[in-house]
């Protein structure tokens, strides 16, 4: 493995030589709807390639051996302003926090992206009654992560997991747009994890798993940064 800131209108109706007085309404609306790294941009890239947001993070898969400082994102936001700007070289080696700013004032962070070091906080992993622990499935139980256990997620779309006494690298990973995180491997006995929690430096992940007896399994990871 190796957890955007985006005019202020006042209008006067008039009614006879009275005037409107009432306050304007500012909007809340602050979210990042797309954001794409466009080959006229970025001459490493041969093709424009699209992130898919999730949460507060922004997620991209970029060709294997590109660099990731001096990348051009363009983002599409609603809001009124972002930060740092958009259409501007970033350093992607590590994550990158863009503000959007309402016109109200508030505003709310995305962070690019999930690839990074990720420390194992707690994995825990419990069933339902009923259930047959079979098919490679880790016993039940909490497992409290030490300082070796790590995830590595990776902007070329793999994973390597050290944890638990066990190593498991080049496992492919793919963020999906209903905030799923699906691990190829994992998702032989697991649906694709829930997304929790993911933001600058921590993540929550979920898996679950429905019998054809209705019993359900369980597992849930917590990582930070």
């Amino acid at each position: 493995m190796k957890k955007i800131i985006f005019l202020l209108v006042t209008i006067f109706f008039l009614a006879g030589c009275k005037k409107n007085n009432d306050p304007v309404n500012l909007s809340s609306e602050k979210n990042i709807s797309g954001v794409t790294f466009r080959a006229i941009d970025n001459p490493s890239l041969t093709t424009d390639v699209a992130a898919i947001i999730s949460l507060d993070s922004v997620n991209v898969q970029l060709p294997q051996g590109i660099s990731l400082n001096g990348l051009v994102p363009s983002i599409s936001f609603s809001g009124q302003s972002i930060s740092p700007a958009n259409h501007t070289a970033q350093n992607f080696n590590n994550p990158v926090t863009y503000i959007i700013t309402a016109e109200d004032g508030t505003t709310k962070n995305y962070s690019f992206m999930i690839a990074g070091h990720w420390h194992v906080i707690r994995d825990s992993v419990y069933d339902t009654p009923g259930y047959v622990n079979a098919g490679g499935h880790p016993t039940p139980g909490v497992y409290t992560g030490t300082a070796s256990d790590y995830w590595d997620f990776y902007t070329t779309g793999t994973l390597d997991v050290h944890e638990n006494g066990n190593v498991f690298t080049g496992i492919n990973y793919l963020i999906l747009p209903n905030n799923k995180l699906s691990v190829a491997g994992l998702d032989i006995y697991y649906d694709p994890a829930a997304i929790e929690t993911l933001t600058f430096n921590a993540a929550n992940f979920s898996w679950a798993k429905t019998l054809s007896n209705g019993e359900r399994y369980f597992r849930r990871i917590y990582l930070s940064k």
